[in-house]
């Protein structure tokens, strides 16, 4: 009995800093989303939308990274002057944190 106890204690005790960790995550993407200019926040939201990230970005090929940069500076411009069409409607901030949660986890 006490050992069923001490695996229910620590197993307990291992949800506890799964979701403690996750809440700091999720914290931390809001704070480094609030430091992001306009632009940079455009480019997060292409990134997500695409199931991209950074490193995802940077592992390309150097011709289909200049080819995406160039998709994502026409992207931004277009956010910035307000015009977007219906097929690249971008994902809110929400959006692309649920988007990135739900990758990480997969992976793991």
């Amino acid at each position: 009995m006490y050992a069923s106890m001490t695996q229910d204690i620590t197993a307990t005790a291992s949800r506890q800093e799964k979701a403690k960790a996750k809440a700091e995550q999720v914290e931390q993407f809001f704070l480094d989303w609030q430091d992001m200019s306009p632009a940079e926040r455009i480019r997060a939201e292409y990134l997500a939308s695409h199931d991209m990230t950074e490193e995802d970005l940077a592992a390309l090929s150097e011709d289909e990274r200049a080819r995406i940069e160039e998709e994502i500076k026409e992207y931004v411009k277009m956010r910035l002057t307000g015009v977007v069409d219906n097929d690249n409607t971008p994902q809110s901030p929400t959006t692309a944190l649920a988007s990135q949660l739900a990758r990480q986890e997969l992976e793991s």
